[in-house]
């Protein structure tokens, strides 16, 4: 799993804390940030607008492979989990 934050120009601080922690509870712990991808034209196109955090994701074929549904399942959990959480916190 990879967070392309534009070297974290592109999203909070703890918002980056929430999504890899959405990740660890369901039992995916290898997290980089920024390594091969910090960001691509989406991310660098939006990140500049107000109150909107932006984070690509770059999510390893053995989380996406139908052949392997835990792994795919502990994927969905994760971003489930995160956008509940995500969803509470803006909407306060």
């Amino acid at each position: 799993m990879e967070f392309g934050t534009l070297n974290n120009l592109s999203v909070s601080f703890s918002t980056i804390k929430e999504l890899e922690e959405a990740f660890t509870e369901n039992n995916i712990k290898t997290i980089v940030h920024n390594k091969q991808f910090k960001g691509g034209a989406i991310t660098q196109q939006l990140y500049n607008i107000d109150d909107v955090d932006v984070i690509q994701l770059e999510i390893n074929g053995k989380y996406r492979d139908f052949n392997n549904i835990h792994l795919l399942e502990q994927l969905i959990k994760s971003l489930e989990n995160f956008i509940k959480q995500y969803n509470d916190y803006i909407n306060r």
